[in-house]
């Protein structure tokens, strides 16, 4: 074992959970180029559905979807996870799946509200011009459930159905995450244009903050924000 290993070793187990939660963190915070990237990313989707709007012929499904998808693996890329794009299962086609790299392994399971045990995440991305439905939604479910993943994230343009003022709407899409969670255990959230910008972009949040502040939404059935305080400058 190297003297820097031995180091690392010896300073996390130096550390009670939530000293090391901290310190896994702060590490995995979105750089200032990462940011960039993301930005122009989110500039392209937009841009495109200007375009498309004003000229629907020149429209295709695979370029709208294939920038979304763009846009989630670099949210969750490198520092995070390893990134497996477009899997083909026996039951279906996944978008990306992400497996934990060791140290979000350990953030993961030490976070009180993460809590997340299993080794990978499913993500499908949705770039319609609507919300998101029950329909599609259950589809997901499915899939989450089939492939024993804790955690399950929609990204989307728009927000998924049935989110009104923090409350959620029980036969619509945010109510069937709801009864997923409660029956399974197993968590769907959903992570939107709006979210990033308005919380990674702007609010110097990452990756983690984000999903904890969404999975807090879902345990808690309201509209819960992280503190200042809470969130890792």
């Amino acid at each position: 074992m190297n003297d820097k290993l031995q180091t690392f070793l010896e300073l996390m187990n130096s550390l009670d959970n939530d000293e090391l939660v901290l310190a896994l963190e702060t590490e995995l915070k979105f750089t200032k180029k990462e940011l960039e990237k993301i930005s122009v990313i989110i500039e392209e989707i937009e841009e495109y559905e200007e375009i498309i709007t004003k000229n629907k012929s020149i429209y295709k499904s695979t370029d709208k979807g294939s920038l979304l998808e763009a846009l989630a693996a670099e949210l969750f890329r490198e520092k995070h996870f390893y990134i497996k794009e477009n899997l083909r299962s026996t039951s279906n086609e996944l978008d990306l799946v992400l497996v934990l790299k060791n140290k979000s392994i350990t953030l993961m399971r030490l976070d009180k509200i993460l809590n997340i045990n299993s080794n990978n995440f499913i993500i499908e991305c949705k770039n319609y011009n609507k919300n998101v439905d029950v329909t599609w939604t259950s589809k997901f479910a499915f899939l989450v459930d089939h492939h024993k993943s804790d955690l399950g994230i929609i990204v989307s343009r728009l927000p998924i159905t049935g989110l009104n003022d923090g409350k959620t709407t029980w036969n619509a899409a945010a109510g069937l995450t709801k009864k997923f969670y409660l029956n399974k255990n197993r968590k769907i959230i959903n992570i939107t244009l709006d979210d990033i910008k308005n919380n990674i972009i702007d609010g110097n949040y990452s990756i983690y903050d984000l999903i904890k502040e969404k999975i807090a939404c879902l345990q808690l059935d309201a509209d819960f924000k992280l503190e200042k305080h809470e969130i890792l400058i």
